[in-house]
């Protein structure tokens, strides 16, 4: 599983603009791609659900109560409750930003597409319970929980309302609570 990219590369402008709004563009997009991502971010909500996160990211190693201000803004306007210390690869798509509620401690892979009401995160109570690490191109159905130090590997699917407390091995689909791996014949007709 490749680490995904998470914070600005450098501090120029292009740069933090480049990271925003990464998820709607195409690496090295040109200007006139960057312009219309905005567009879309300021009528749509899962995308502003996702600018909004990626802002509160960029920010937030210079200015924790900042980012943390701009995650509450995000989770009253869209829904979507996203710590911004979670590290999560480019090409994040949030179908539906309602409900879905990730943990600082995550890391989510590139070209992820979650559904409405998903939760990440530690099983609570303490930090040894850790945190998921999800691969990459992962389709998390809606309603799904992924809970504690586990991880899904590349190209996974969690069905809706799957509750995973186990690793999930690449190319598999997870579904049922708890999540129990299909094998991969079984998977195909899903």
């Amino acid at each position: 599983m490749s680490e995904p990219r998470f914070s600005p590369t450098s501090a120029r402008p292009r740069s933090l603009v480049t990271f925003i709004f990464q998820d709607q563009c195409e690496t090295g997009a040109p200007p006139s791609s960057l312009l219309k991502a905005l567009v879309r971010s300021v009528f749509s909500v899962r995308h502003t659900a996702v600018t909004l996160f990626r802002l509160a990211q960029a920010i937030g190693p210079c200015a924790p109560p900042l980012a943390s201000l701009l995650k509450q803004f995000n989770h009253v306007v869209t829904g979507a409750d996203l710590a911004w210390r979670c590290k999560v690869g480019p090409g994040l798509v949030l179908h539906h930003p309602t409900g879905v509620v990730w943990g600082p401690g995550i890391i989510l892979g590139a070209r992820c597409r979650v559904q409405q009401g998903v939760t990440i995160g530690g099983k609570g109570g303490s930090d040894e319970d850790g945190s998921p690490r999800i691969g990459a191109n992962v389709i998390l159905g809606a309603g799904s929980r992924v809970l504690g130090a586990i991880e899904i590997g590349d190209d996974c699917i969690v069905g809706a309302n799957a509750v995973v407390l186990s690793d999930v091995p690449s190319g598999r689909t997870a579904v049922g609570i708890p999540a129990r791996v299909l094998n991969p014949r079984a998977s195909e007709g899903v």
